[in-house]
């Protein structure tokens, strides 16, 4: 995260309310440089602008919990870390402490 988003969250979640960037108006944090390239607020309001970043159709993977098929998008990690199979590894024997973590 660069330094002008921690500065933006840093003064968003100060502890004291008085303290917070906000608390005297809104224009305190449309000021704020993380705010900088928003030429016409207006636009934002009516949203008009095209966002900087769009995810892509990354290709998905079919899983199988519980019975039922769900259909999630590749990510890094394993999903047996949380407790899904893939479908071609589907076993008939319950594993008893695939939700221990949890």
């Amino acid at each position: 995260m660069d330094a002008v988003t921690k500065d933006l969250l840093r003064n968003l979640l100060q502890r004291d309310p008085a303290d917070r960037l906000g608390y005297l108006s809104i224009e305190e944090i449309k000021r704020h440089r993380f705010f900088s390239s928003i030429q016409n607020w207006d636009h934002v309001y009516k949203k008009r602008l095209l966002p900087p970043f769009k995810p892509g159709q990354e290709p998905k993977i079919k899983l199988m919990a519980k019975g039922r098929e769900t259909m999630l998008p590749r990510c890094v990690g394993t999903l047996e870390d949380v407790g899904f199979e893939l479908e071609e590894n589907l076993t008939d024997s319950p594993s008893e402490n695939r939700f221990n973590q949890f």
